[in-house]
């Protein structure tokens, strides 16, 4: 078949909208909603979806200056001249309407695949076994939403024979959209379970809206033992396109026998009166149902059971998110929060069968979205676990907890919450044993796997990335309608590191950067950010890196100015387009142009050839003191009457900018055209009263490596600065002042959180090590100790040595090892 090109008056027949053509006959082969993620230019439309925080409208610019010519918007955009511009009313529903006409186009054999669980599992698999005969084009990874589908099925080509589709939904009417896009000849349904069941009144109306995939298909493949899935089979889809598999004899594949021996799985049956069978390389039950599934298929379209064996003795298992980890004290880790629902335990529990242990122990939190009543799930959930003979269970969660009474086992145990049961996690003997942690992401349970698996003794500064968005949204709550954000990510990102952080902020839809000096920007640039990025101490021999990296510096005087101006000169760029931004000193006494001077500043932006003003902006001294208040004001109404002055004078318009984190909780009049977030992005608040609304952002943690005796008299630590004064316990942590951890706390000024308590460093702190004192405690080497984090704040430690939360965080050096948590979403 001929490829099929879709030019830009074939485009304007399928969309609806006023549309603003200057090229109909330049082709439009690549749809991309990532202006992160475009390597081809040419002949590629960007498609600006509208989400809750991001709007890919305002990425049209830089799409364009790279070279973009074609754009699917659902407002007006400008500085376009001689681009392509499609406006529509819903720019995913046009998306959607494109990948249709796309599919309509082709007549090839299209397998839609849905279900609740083994959907990419399936996919992924019939591509393993077909690839040698079928040129095949499937869904990348996991993408079956209201968006991936469509990008899915743009992807067909000429030289397709087959396609492989996989939807998803998580509520009614969504599946009709899907169908029309996929329009599938063959179908595949998995499974049924309970994930996303709170927006569906009952598994029988969940099962009904999946199925509406298949209302055209040929026929339909799936599992008939589960009655409720085939009685709604029979109501809507006529049993001549039904292709059952089940071990009763009215199915299409009887399965008669089913043999696990030493991992591998022997399958016989019988398919249209004659005798069949199967081994496959795996034994846990949700493989053998996903596998016979696709050995469904390949019979039906009439493959011997010599080319179906061949093919199945090389498959291959498909990762997805069930990670196995040697854990400690022998023990063997099966993580899982795949899918937190009753159908995924069961399967994650098939695996742990498989593991070589005789005690199991399994560490379970509520399973939500289910739609079941609680105590009709958790009955289910205790039948299931004593079905697979688990002999320790820990259940965390407010249900859970609940309904403790449901479960009937000798060894149980119940927590509210994930970090009541780490509090008590010393004193559960995890030892030579299997041990499956599943919890629904709410819960964190990272927590419990990194205390399970086996790790060398180190000190690690965690940064939750999850707590950083919730707190970015929280700044961004309070902000006036259209006012853009900057993030400062100075100091290496307050120490959380620069790159990661940026890179969260740029998938995040931020405005701006600030960073303190230009290797922090670059580092940033290289890591691939192309968000503009503010640098506030631009020195002298970094103008020419600031130039190459495409860095905005801070203009704060003369010198700066006539410096920056001379680098651009012998760089050679006259286009008067530079970003740079003017900082003017409102009453900090620190960088920044004072206001009388700021008529000499007028004069010399008016004469320069180079620079345009991005922004003008100014620094508060004390937003968050209310002691100070008038003095704000103050500040607020001078930075207000030169930057109108300036404004006017130029004769454009520009960025202002004033308010500090501080600013934002206190001082909404501060806002104008942007804000400058800092230290409360990390979970610091400058207004205590609001520090409960944030979440802890960094934590520092390290474990014991030697718990030791120490008689009444004996001094602790260097110079003897420390006493006993009684018979003691004392801790030794892999921690000290070249980790950043600050020589004032010695000697019981500052306290970690070990074995469920804060107890006092004892002694000088030490380059390396710490002491504490942990008398009384059951405290054993390798625990994990929180230096700062939930149970011990930052604010405190900086407190408690006399300091501010800026220094503690930025003081964390890099020989500590970031770890970065990000929930999967």
């Amino acid at each position: 078949m001929k490829e099929i090109n879709y030019t830009v008056k074939d485009i304007t027949k399928i969309l609806k909208g006023e549309h603003t053509i200057v090229s109909p006959r330049a082709v439009v082969s690549h749809l991309i909603i990532d202006s992160r993620r475009v390597h081809q230019f040419e002949e590629s439309m960007f498609i600006a979806l509208v989400g809750d925080y991001r709007d890919g409208h305002q990425f049209v610019g830089d799409l364009y200056q790279k070279g973009v010519r074609n754009f699917l918007v659902s407002k007006p955009v400008k500085n376009v001249p001689d681009a392509n511009v499609f406006v529509c009313e819903d720019t995913q529903v046009a998306l959607q309407d494109l990948a249709q006409n796309k599919r309509e186009r082709y007549s090839l054999p299209v397998i839609g695949i849905t279900g609740s669980n083994g959907k990419t599992i399936v996919k992924e698999w019939l591509f393993q076994l077909l690839h040698k005969k079928f040129d095949i084009v499937r869904s990348p990874k996991s993408y079956n939403s209201q968006i991936g589908v469509p990008l899915s099925v743009w992807g067909i080509k000429p030289a397709n024979n087959l396609a492989l589709f996989e939807a998803g939904i998580s509520q009614p009417n969504e599946m009709d959209k899907l169908e029309r896009i996929i329009q599938p000849t063959v179908g595949i349904f998995t499974n049924i379970g309970l994930a996303h069941q709170e927006n569906f009144e009952s598994i029988t109306q969940k099962v009904e809206e999946k199925i509406k995939l298949f209302k055209n298909a040929d026929y339909v493949i799936f599992g008939s033992d589960n009655e409720l899935v085939t009685h709604v089979f029979d109501i809507h889809v006529p049993r001549s396109k039904q292709i059952r598999w089940a071990k009763n004899k009215e199915a299409d594949l009887v399965i008669q026998s089913v043999h696990k021996i030493s991992g591998v799985t022997k399958i016989s049956g019988e398919f249209k009166l004659k005798t069949v069978s199967l081994t496959i390389p795996f034994t846990d039950n949700a493989s053998i149902e996903n596998a016979t599934h696709c050995w469904v298929y390949m019979l039906v379209n009439g493959f011997s059971n010599k080319e179906i064996q061949v093919q199945f003795d090389t498959l291959e298992p498909i990762a997805m998110r069930l990670e196995q980890k040697e854990g400690i004290n022998g023990s063997v880790i099966l993580n899982d929060s795949y899918n937190a629902d009753i159908t995924a335990l069961e399967i994650a529990l098939d695996d742990m069968m498989r593991l070589n242990k005789s005690q199991k122990t399994v560490i379970l939190s509520d399973i939500l979205q289910s739609g079941e009543p609680a105590e009709v799930l958790y009955e289910k959930v205790n039948n299931t676990l004593l079905h697979h003979k688990i002999h320790r269970f820990i259940g965390v969660g407010k249900e859970m907890f609940r309904n403790q009474n449901l479960f009937h086992f000798h060894s149980k145990f119940f927590f509210e919450t994930t970090q009541q049961f780490l509090d008590e996690f010393h004193t559960f003997d995890f030892s030579n044993q299997a041990i499956l942690v599943k919890g629904a992401r709410k819960f964190k349970f990272e927590g419990i796997t990194s205390k399970l698996a086996l790790k060398s003794h180190q000190t690690e500064l965690k940064i939750h990335l999850d707590a950083l968005k919730h707190n970015l949204n929280y700044y961004r709550n309070k902000l006036s309608l259209g006012v853009k954000t900057m993030v400062m990510v100075k100091a290496y990102g307050y120490g959380a590191g620069g790159p990661e952080v940026a890179r969260l902020l740029d998938n995040n839809g931020i405005d701006y950067l600030g960073v303190a000096y230009a290797d922090e920007g670059v580092t940033i640039r290289k890591a691939g950010i192309s968000i503009p990025i503010m640098v506030m101490n631009p020195a002298q021999e970094a103008f020419a890196s600031m130039i190459n990296f495409d860095l905005e510096p801070e203009i704060y005087s003369k010198e700066v100015f006539e410096e920056f101006n001379k680098t651009l000169e012998t760089e050679g760029i006259f286009n008067a387009s530079y970003k740079i931004h003017l900082k003017i000193d409102t009453g900090m006494n620190r960088l920044g142009f004072k206001p009388e001077n700021v008529d000499e500043i007028i004069r010399l932006l008016k004469r320069n050839r180079h620079f345009k003003v991005a922004s003008v902006f100014s620094h508060l001294v004390a937003s968050d003191n209310s002691k100070f208040d008038d003095f704000t004001r103050s500040q607020i109404a001078l930075f207000t009457q030169i930057a109108t002055k300036i404004e006017k004078e130029l004769g454009y318009s520009f960025i202002k900018h004033l308010a500090n984190t501080g600013a934002i909780e206190r001082f909404k009049n501060a806002q104008f055209d942007m804000v400058r977030l800092g230290i409360g992005l990390y979970g610091v608040a400058v207004d205590q009263k609001n520090q409960i609304q944030l979440q802890t952002v960094t934590s520092l943690h390290s474990l014991v490596v030697q718990v030791k005796e120490v008689k009444k008299g004996e001094s602790i630590g260097y110079n003897r600065s420390f006493i006993a004064e009684s018979d003691m316990k004392i801790a030794v942590i892999p921690i000290g002042y070249a980790d950043g951890l600050d020589r004032r706390l010695s000697n019981g000024v500052g306290k970690v959180y070990i074995s469920g308590v804060k107890r006092p460093i004892v002694g000088n702190i030490c380059m390396d090590l710490i002491m504490v004192d942990v008398t009384g405690l059951n405290t054993l080497v390798n625990e994990r100790v929180e230096i700062f984090g939930p149970h011990i704040p930052v604010y405190e430690i900086a407190k408690n040595a006399g300091t501010i939360s800026y220094e503690i965080l930025s003081g964390i050096p890099p020989r500590v090892k970031r770890v970065y948590i990000k929930e999967d979403s």
